[in-house]
């Protein structure tokens, strides 16, 4: 991970920030991929990428805000109003770019969250990130409580007991090899479309059961609090990665992909889908999502087709 972070620490002291921007991206994404090729090469059984991939995207997002600081410092302006929110006025000192990558509560598995809020948690100044002031009295006034998120916790452990279930089951009931065997090829196809479709369910739970212990970590740590909701109950969007209700019982691709690994969602719109011309936007996002993912030929079929119900679904 150091190999990865000097080099893009570099690039930030020594290039223009217009530049630096780019540059970590492309060094970032360069690295995990060769990470990834390497992988599929020699060991594809041991998998050290999913740290490099959250840190991946911690450099990339930095190096971007850095830039809207300059920005906003310049010409007070910044080119989407979100950006004011995770923009970094100054160049972290290298103590701060440690904590930030290798912050304990997320460093593994995520969810990736962006330098400003973790700078906020750091120095206890969650409330800079609300822009209405009740709302900043509300927090003031019932700080400890938010921070502790008790009710959340007990929500987050009750639905971490059931993916440890689901996960245990899932791996007695269901092996991969299954798919290409004799009696597999025998069933029909309704059979098939059923088993299949119980056996992805079974595989998403080591997903949901990681977030969710993940979720847990940052709430413990007391990351998290993302602002309150309309019933003035606060939120903790910043710890959370996945909303399993929502993606196995979603309506449409698009609430699913909302709900499916939401903080490299809100890493994809800041640095990959707001930098690159609108016409271009959506397709640049997807195959950067698939490249971030690795490259089994699997992430581009579901990445394309996704791009193409997107954009056919905008038309």
């Amino acid at each position: 991970m150091l190999a990865q972070a000097i080099p893009a620490y570099l690039m930030m002291v020594f290039l223009p920030s217009s530049v630096a921007q780019y540059g970590i991206l492309v060094f970032s994404m360069a690295y995990l991929s060769s990470v990834h090729i390497h992988r599929c090469m020699y060991n594809p059984r041991l998998d050290i990428s999913a740290a490099l991939m959250v840190q991946t995207q911690k450099l990339s997002s930095l190096a971007f805000n850095i830039n809207d600081g300059v920005k906003l410092s310049k010409k007070g302006v910044a080119d989407q109003e979100y950006h004011k929110l995770h923009a970094v006025e100054r160049r972290p000192r290298l103590l701060q770019l440690g904590g930030y990558l290798f912050s304990f509560h997320n460093v593994m598995i995520g969810p990736f969250s962006f330098f400003a809020d973790y700078m906020r948690f750091i120095q206890g100044q969650e409330s800079d990130q609300l822009l209405d002031e009740t709302d900043k009295k509300r927090f003031e006034d019932n700080k400890e409580a938010i921070r502790s998120a008790k009710a959340e916790k007990w929500k987050q452990m009750k639905l971490l007991l059931l993916h440890t279930i689901l996960v245990l089951w899932s791996f007695h009931s269901f092996k991969p090899e299954e798919f290409l065997s004799e009696s597999f090829a025998k069933k029909n196809y309704f059979q098939k479309f059923i088993y299949l479709s119980i056996a992805c369910f079974g595989f998403r739970q080591k997903f949901y059961f990681a977030w969710t212990l993940s979720c847990l970590s940052n709430l413990v740590a007391g990351f998290g609090f993302s602002g309150f909701n309309s019933e003035g109950e606060p939120e903790y969007r910043l710890a959370t990665n996945i909303y399993f209700l929502p993606i196995e019982l979603g309506t449409s691709t698009k609430t699913i992909i909302d709900s499916w690994n939401t903080a490299t969602t809100r890493w994809l719109r800041e640095c990959i889908y707001d930098r690159v011309p609108k016409r271009y936007a959506v397709w640049a996002v997807f195959v950067a999502s698939a490249m971030w993912h690795g490259f089994y030929p699997g992430y581009y079929l579901v990445f394309v087709s996704a791009a193409l119900i997107t954009v056919t679904g905008r038309a």
